[in-house]
């Protein structure tokens, strides 16, 4: 199921640059784990195996290689003395059936240059294993239903931008006064590749003044269209493990704007909670990053309190960006983009809604799973959240400390 390593999520590459310069051959350990309750993985267990097996075989073509130069902020130095040769090594993951939720332990141990590529590629496989058993002979007759929601998705959303007042555009073409703009970000819960590859095919066809760009590398390469993607919680993990946890959202938040001289600077809000954020998160970063990204917690509410932090130290909040990732739909995103885009620019990530939810199919729900890291450097790492369903760390004494820090 996996053949290519641009069928992965864009921001694992812009990591996997600022990793490899600055902390290659870090010894880590990633796990896995799905929210959902009642759910049993065992029945894909050796499909998974046989899988992860075939991802050693994967290589980066010199036509990939050439796109990632042209087409993401990847350092040359990570692309040539790394990626370029890289091959997964099956042994660094583990899997062991178990009693509990969700059957499976899947953990991952390895350099951190190494083992933070599995993340994508093994829920992404997870997901399409898991759905095509689970449907068996009915799989096709649910792959065309999903097509046919999607359809109407958009058409419903077409029929809500135009529902309101329009503009014509440098090419004559009419497009909503709002400014509703949104990524697809489905590749790690998608119900298959070749659904996703039809969704993000569909979005460009029919939505395209509206849509930014997918965060899915493969995918972009195939219609042209923009590889989205910065950083996630795991970097401001990893950085617990290197500096002082006191320190370590801050201490990272610059390391970054420094490796990329500004670009990709898009930051992430949540992995302390909001009170350390509104310490950390000073003046001059809020100067030097291009805007914030929410993933948890009440979007409403979070918005309003970024808009007064810029407001108290003087920012121009129209010059920044809100982009909003969590769990959207189009009817939330288009919500969104009302409440905040007179104030803010304002843009959407949008992942489940797009590759992975069946209206036609109301018992159909997509795995509610992550990959984490939660260990590095041979300590504990935690993640926090502004929402404590989405909370994580293995150790409860770790996790006490950073939440008295947090607060």
């Amino acid at each position: 199921m996996y053949t290519s390593h641009l069928d992965n999520d864009c921001y694992k590459s812009h990591m996997g640059s600022f990793f490899w310069h600055h902390y290659r051959g870090l010894p880590t350990e990633y796990a896995y784990k799905c929210r959902d309750p009642q759910i049993n993985l065992q029945f894909i267990y050796d499909e998974l195996q046989e899988a992860i097996a075939e991802m050693a075989f994967v290589g980066l073509k010199n036509e990939e290689q050439k796109w990632l130069f042209e087409n993401t902020k990847v350092t040359q130095d990570y692309l040539v003395n790394f990626l370029r040769d890289f091959h997964f090594k099956p042994s660094q993951v583990t899997l062991k059936k178990i009693d509990t939720n969700p059957g499976i332990e899947i953990r991952i141990k390895g350099p951190l240059e190494e083992a933070s590529l599995w993340e994508m590629p093994l829920m992404s496989t997870i997901s399409e294993l898991y759905f095509r058993k689970k449907y068996g002979d009915r799989y096709g007759e649910i792959l065309e239903l999903a097509k046919k929601d999607l359809i109407a998705k958009i058409d419903k959303l077409l029929e809500d931008l135009s529902s309101g007042k329009q503009i014509s555009d440098n090419h004559g073409r009419l497009r909503p006064l709002i400014n509703f703009l949104f990524s697809e970000f489905g590749t790690r819960r998608r119900l298959s590749f070749d659904f996703q590859d039809f969704a993000v095919g569909e979005l460009r066809a029919y939505l395209a003044p509206c849509l930014v760009g997918t965060s899915n590398m493969l995918l972009a390469k195939k219609y042209d269209i923009k590889a989205v993607g910065t950083q996630v919680h795991e970097c401001y993990m990893l950085m617990q493990s290197i500096v002082h946890p006191e320190d370590s959202q801050k201490k990272f938040l610059r390391d970054w704007i420094e490796f990329y001289r500004g670009w990709l600077g898009i930051c992430l809000t949540d992995t302390l909670g909001p009170k350390k954020w509104d310490r950390d998160f000073t003046r001059d970063l809020m100067i030097d990053y291009n805007g914030q990204r929410h993933d948890s917690g009440d979007p409403y509410k979070w918005g309003e309190d970024q808009l007064k932090a810029y407001e108290r130290e003087g920012i121009d909040a129209k010059e920044k960006i809100f982009l909003f990732s969590d769990n959207l739909t189009f009817d939330k995103a288009l919500d969104l983009t009302k409440t905040f885009g007179d104030r803010i620019n304002v843009s959407h990530g949008i992942g489940t809604y797009l590759s992975n939810n069946i209206p036609s199919v109301p018992e159909h729900k997509a795995l509610n799973q992550v990959i984490k890291i939660v260990r590095a450097n041979g300590r504990p790492v935690a993640k926090l959240s502004d929402d404590p369903m989405k909370a994580q760390c293995e150790d409860e004494i770790f996790l006490n400390y950073i939440k008295h820090i947090s607060e």
